[in-house]
């Protein structure tokens, strides 16, 4: 129940547009209004002419369709300008509904502050909104900024470059991410540990381009076909250009599947590891996921 609560003290304005979206559909019906509109005996030669009389003539469920046809074209004049995701809640909504927000109800922007990572990159590479807001604005670190990379396998203990397979993407940003966070089960996994070292001794949200290009050059240089499992803390700028420069890549990538995995608080108050993963997109032709 609180989940809910809290689920529509984020989205109120859109549930709201949502049930007038109903209401118009409906209204026709409660009211019949079909009983009180005559049908005309032709239309106007323009759009609107041929959908009202079409509506007219399909009776209080054409009219309710046509109702809801205007409503939606009055939204998306209304919310055009609008972005989706402000306050201060953690944005724990689905693709459904970005997909309805941004399609029907016509939102041109969406926050991805307070947003999963992993939602960042379903929303980003699905191109579900015109453009997004990454909240305050970053102070960006010297390109020659501290960037460590490290690659390793923790089954084999040597890294072999040449061999598709999976590849768990550690990328830590705004916090440090320690292996024991890791699911045991992907460590069988190749790992590629990249690090924005200055993190070390502080929290706060930075823009590193040397790691959103590091991060770049390293997805790019996997071999054809591998499967990557990302793990990260990035804050929303660097995840947004991350996500268009080194995955948004019109299908010519070279990977075959990509993962991202969600943290949850485990026990101790700084303990947050990652459990699930959410499939972004994985092409591996039926082949169970290991």
């Amino acid at each position: 129940m609180k989940r809910l609560s809290n689920w529509l003290k984020d989205s109120y304005s859109q549930t709201i547009q949502f049930l007038c979206l109903l209401v118009a559909f409906l209204l026709p019906s409660a009211l019949n209004l079909q009983s009180v509109i005559p049908v005309p005996d032709g239309f106007d030669l323009n759009l609107f002419g041929l959908a009202e009389y079409l509506a007219i003539k399909g009776g209080n469920i054409g009219i309710g369709i046509l109702l809801v046809g205007v409503s939606v074209v009055m939204l998306h004049k209304r919310n055009r300008s609008k972005t989706l995701n402000k306050g201060n809640a953690y944005h724990t909504h689905g693709m459904t509904w970005y997909r309805f927000c941004s399609k029907v109800l016509g939102y041109g922007a969406c926050s991805l502050v307070r947003v999963p990572i992993a939602m960042q990159f379903l929303l980003v590479l699905n191109d579900t909104f015109e453009t997004y807001d990454y909240g305050d604005v970053y102070e960006e670190l010297d390109a020659d900024s501290n960037v460590r990379v490290s690659r390793y396998s923790a089954a084999k203990g040597a890294y072999s470059s040449g061999q598709a397979g999976w590849v768990s993407l550690v990328i830590s940003d705004t916090y440090p991410i320690e292996f024991e966070q890791l699911p045991p089960d992907r460590g069988k996994d190749i790992i590629i540990a990249i690090s924005r070292l200055s993190n070390q001794t502080s929290r706060v949200r930075r823009y590193s381009r040397h790691l959103v290009d590091t991060v770049t050059t390293v997805v790019r240089d996997l071999p054809p076909g591998s499967r990557v499992n990302v793990f990260a803390t990035t804050n929303p700028k660097n995840t947004y250009e991350i996500i268009d420069k080194a995955f948004k890549l019109g299908g010519r990538d070279n990977l075959n599947a990509l993962y991202v995995y969600r943290q949850h608080h485990c026990g101790a108050e700084d303990n947050w590891d990652f459990t699930d993963p959410v499939k972004i997109y994985d092409r591996s032709s039926g082949r169970q996921r290991q």
